[in-house]
């Protein structure tokens, strides 16, 4: 990892997918016409990481990337609205990295 690191106005450039996001927020709003505002869709959060989880699984088999867009936007919904009593952010190393190659 002796790579010089670019400054951070290049990181902000380059660390982000402008397609990815465009395309998330593209079916966060047609969602809205079709189940109403992301905030009230009233769903366990069990649920919702089930439906991330086989999305995943089918994204494996058909390389479909819609259903990479549908994970990252179920996990922005469970992020916001999931309430549970231990609910937190704390970022620490789990010593689980991909490997470069």
């Amino acid at each position: 990892m002796g790579d010089k690191v670019p400054d951070l106005e290049t990181l902000k450039m380059t660390e982000w997918s402008p397609e990815f996001e465009k395309l998330m927020r593209n079916r966060l709003i047609m969602g809205r016409f079709r189940y109403g505002p992301f905030l009230n869709l009233n769903c366990p959060t069990h649920e919702m990481i089930k439906n991330a989880k086989e999305k995943l699984d089918k994204y494996l088999i058909e390389r479909n990337t819609e259903y990479l867009v549908d994970v990252a936007n179920i996990m922005v919904k469970v992020f916001v609205t999931d309430d549970h009593p231990s609910k937190h952010f704390c970022s620490k190393d789990d010593k689980n990295h991909i490997k470069r190659g």
